[in-house]
């Protein structure tokens, strides 16, 4: 099979690692004879030289970047070729091209945040996100998401669609397990002077409820007052948040690791997930988590974390409280976490995902 790959979210955050996850693993594949890589050479050709042993990655230059107008309206003819000539393309998200995008075609959506929560992004933002959303799923052979919340989500929006719609399930990345499989050289040395410490992921963006994470924390200080917050992102207003809150901004994954596997505990207290990745990279590396009961997070953690109403901080207070004062607790939290991490693979997300690729592609022969 020849696969065209829309690669230009390569290192694009959860979708990055998704798209790397995945791709890395299809490169292995003897069923796959060409893989065209669509995006910036200067980020794909690194990734198939540490990756592509077998040499049957191509890098196909596709400018303009992701969300683009120029991606949208003009379509190169390189990348269009590129799409024409596969037996099936894949688009990691739903920022598929309006026009021109050959058939057939696959396409993940990782979840409906702009329209579950549109309190907390512009209308003209969901009115640009809801075009494409429908073009893509309408014109998709097959619609893969990663939960079953984003799953009932996309039913309820595309009711005619549901026989296309799929989950397959996020993974864990190997670097993120007990012991790290991230190089000595990759692994930070300076979390012990910023210990102790709750770690925050998402930064600043409306829905995943820093403000709420920085109230937990200030009360927690009343009583803690060198116990620091730091935010996996960015702080709006220059990185400056209240006392004791550090904004990280981008970590590279061994960075990440040892920021996860030395907090006291990571909280997600988002308004919507569709999967919530963070948390199990956190588990996977021993540490609890406590996760906001909305969205996929319940969904994901199973009985592996505390799953408390984003709302009301005192109870996500005491939950950090307990994991400080109650070791016994804490070794029982994080002993379901690392059994709970198990459950998802990213082998095995590579291959059902190849199989709806290989579906889609038989449908139109």
């Amino acid at each position: 099979m020849k696969l065209a790959v829309d690669s230009c979210l390569l290192h694009g955050g959860g979708i990055g690692r998704y798209l790397r996850e995945l791709t890395a693993r299809w490169l292995e594949r003897s069923e796959i004879h060409e893989i065209l890589f669509m995006g910036d050479p200067d980020e794909l050709d690194p990734f198939l030289e540490k990756h592509d042993d077998r040499r049957v990655g191509r890098v196909v230059g596709w400018p303009g970047g992701p969300y683009s107008v120029r991606r949208h309206v003009s379509w190169p003819g390189a990348p269009r070729r590129a799409a024409a000539s596969a037996d099936v393309t894949f688009f990691p998200h739903y920022d598929v091209p309006l026009f021109g995008v050959p058939s057939p075609y696959v396409v993940t959506v990782h979840d409906l945040t702009h329209f579950r929560v549109p309190e907390a992004f512009p209308a003209v933002k969901r009115w640009a996100g809801w075009r494409l959303l429908r073009r893509a799923v309408k014109g998709a052979e097959e619609v893969v998401t990663v939960s079953e919340r984003s799953r009932r989500d996309l039913e309820h929006a595309f009711p005619r669609r549901t026989p296309r719609i799929q989950v397959v399930a996020n993974g864990v990345s190997s670097t993120f397990r007990r012991p790290s499989s991230a190089g000595a050289d990759e692994l930070p040395r300076s979390w012990n002077e910023k210990k102790p410490y709750l770690l925050f992921t998402g930064g600043d963006r409306p829905h995943k409820n820093l403000p709420f994470a920085i109230e937990v924390h200030r009360r927690l200080r009343e009583e803690w007052p060198d116990l620091r917050l730091l935010v996996l992102g960015t702080i709006e207003g220059n990185g400056q948040g209240p006392d004791g809150v550090v904004e990280l901004g981008a970590l590279s994954d061994g960075e990440l690791h040892g920021a996860l596997a030395d907090a006291i505990a990571v909280l997600i207290p988002s308004l919507y997930e569709g999967f919530g990745l963070p948390a199990l990279e956190a588990m996977a590396c021993g540490t609890p988590v406590v996760v906001s009961n909305r969205g996929s997070l319940p969904e994901v953690v199973g009985d592996a974390a505390k799953v408390l109403d984003p709302v009301a901080p005192e109870p996500w207070v005491q939950a950090v409280l307990d994991l400080v004062e109650k070791p016994e607790a804490r070794t029982t939290w994080v002993q379901k976490g690392i059994e709970r991490v198990d459950a998802f693979s990213w082998s095995k997300a590579a291959d059902q995902t190849l199989k709806i690729l290989t579906a889609a592609r038989e449908r139109r022969r």
